[in-house]
């Protein structure tokens, strides 16, 4: 951050029109649509799960979605467990990487929520979501 600010972000699914385009790329994880006052945030941090060894080097990059453009952004650092990139404005920022046709190991948890909805019927739900190795699961919460 430039300067102290109020950031505002939401996930949202990738759809076909995201999708498009995209070439040799893919999601490789959520698609943040992010928001606060002009000109106070200068670097976003992205979170992965990929490993990379010297024989397997993934080929991360950032997907921002502008006015039906879309810019891929190469990232200035990739950490163990985020990509960092500079930016200028904000919208629609997603994670993607290179397909590959192999499988490719990732380091992460994946966690498993189970509700009942108790309406007329009863359906059942189960969100399944996959957290980056690094984060205690005893600091995740699950909204409804």
């Amino acid at each position: 951050m430039k300067e102290k600010a109020e950031v505002l972000y939401s996930i949202v699914s990738w759809g076909s029109v995201q999708l498009d385009g995209m070439g040799q790329m893919q999601p490789a994880g959520p698609l943040y649509n992010i928001d606060c006052s002009e000109g106070s945030m200068c670097k976003l941090h992205l979170p992965h799960c990929e490993i990379n060894s010297d024989k397997n080097q993934t080929e991360l990059a950032v997907a921002h979605f502008s006015d039906g453009n879309v810019e891929i952004i190469q990232p200035l650092e990739v950490t163990e467990t985020h990509v960092i990139i500079d930016i200028n404005n904000l919208s629609l920022f997603g994670l993607i990487m290179k397909i590959f046709f192999e499988d490719k190991p990732i380091k992460a948890q994946v966690l498993l929520f189970y509700k009942e909805i108790l309406e007329t019927t009863k359906k059942k739900k189960l969100h399944m979501h996959l957290l980056p190795h690094n984060v205690p699961v005893i600091e995740v919460t699950c909204f409804n």
